[in-house]
């Protein structure tokens, strides 16, 4: 239901699935992504701190509960949990690039430019990670560099309108 857009079924049908059975940590973490994809980050946090509770070995569910907490500002928060989740599956392309744009966010744009990098080194064409290291150059004061990450983001990502105006800028 939830790929269909039918969030408060989909919603209804987890709350009957983790009474059932509490102990799952994919009901609690199906339940966070949903959450998450309807902007309610305070409860996606929740959801995913149920699921980390039963499985804390799991990438999947640390790289989640960072988007919420990222979702939230809470931006140290989610940096610590996408390095956790990178620790455990370190060729995770998405939680490298997400973990660079907690980085830039913190204005730790040298360890964004290296998580950036990471990223691009599994996925060269990552629209957001070549975006976020634009972002990290930028500030840096690599104006080069900057431009050419902007023009690869926006020509992989045409509908990212920050990619195109930092280009412009």
């Amino acid at each position: 239901l939830v790929t269909t857009g039918e969030y408060q079924s989909a919603f209804d049908h987890f709350d009957k699935a983790a009474q059932l059975e509490p102990k799952n940590p994919d009901i609690w973490l199906a339940l966070g992504i949903a959450y998450g994809l309807t902007g309610q980050m305070n409860k996606a946090e929740a959801s995913c701190r149920q699921a980390l509770a039963l499985q804390p070995d799991s990438a999947g569910i640390r790289f989640n509960l960072a988007n919420a907490l990222q979702g939230q500002g809470k931006l140290a928060e989610a940096e610590t949990e996408y390095e956790a989740a990178l620790k455990l599956e370190p060729g995770m392309a998405g939680g490298w690039s997400m973990l660079a744009q907690a980085r830039v966010g913190l204005r730790k744009f040298e360890e964004a430019r290296v998580a950036a990098t990471r990223a691009l080194m599994l996925v060269p064409r990552m629209g957001e990670a070549n975006f976020t290291l634009g972002c990290a150059e930028e500030a840096l004061g690599n104006k080069e560099q900057a431009c050419a990450h902007f023009r690869l983001a926006a020509e992989v990502l045409p509908g990212l309108p920050d990619a195109h105006l930092r280009l412009g800028q």
